[in-house]
């Protein structure tokens, strides 16, 4: 049995705001890594939706991001 994911307290949560990228990915103490996908709609303010995985590494580019954060929302 695996170790449940960690707590999201407000320091994973505040991954910043980089410049044509809609996802992030932070890599926890535990293994567990942090997957925050940034959603808009038209004017609202942003909406950061956070998922927890277990992955060897976190991705470094936004399309390996946006596929992480797929896998670990819906899992089969």
């Amino acid at each position: 049995m695996t170790d449940p994911p960690p707590h999201i307290i407000n320091e994973d949560a505040a991954v910043g705001s980089h410049a044509g990228r809609t996802c992030y990915a932070r890599t926890h103490h535990n293994g567990w890594v942090l997957v925050v996908r940034q959603v808009v709609a038209q004017r609202e303010a942003p909406v950061m939706l956070r998922v927890w995985g277990r992955v060897d590494r976190a991705p470094d580019d936004d399309a390996s991001c946006l596929a992480l954060w797929e896998r670990c929302a819906y899992p089969r």
